[in-house]
């Protein structure tokens, strides 16, 4: 069976604490949220990268969020489709 990854978030500023869950018996399949790195930023004083792994199983949602910081996304495997308010999702 096949799993969506998401490698290589860099988020800076911000440090999101998401984890594991249980899904509910009508609830679709959550995503997986993994730190793979941590990393102060030398030049820029008070600014952090944060690294993280997201493994979506089949027929995941995300629920809707934002980040007020940049983002570096990678798929490695499979597929996704994203969205942005008011911009139609694209694959």
């Amino acid at each position: 069976m096949s799993t969506l990854r998401i490698l290589g978030t860099a988020l800076i500023l911000c440090f999101c604490g998401h984890g594991p869950q249980t899904a509910r018996a009508s609830e679709p399949p959550q995503p997986v949220v993994a730190q793979l790195m941590l990393k102060d930023l030398p030049d820029l004083p008070g600014r952090e990268m944060l690294m993280i792994s997201v493994e979506y199983p089949p027929g995941a949602v995300e629920h809707i969020h934002r980040h007020d910081v940049y983002a570096f996304v990678y798929v490695l495997e499979g597929s996704i489709i994203e969205g942005v308010r008011g911009a139609k999702a694209s694959p």
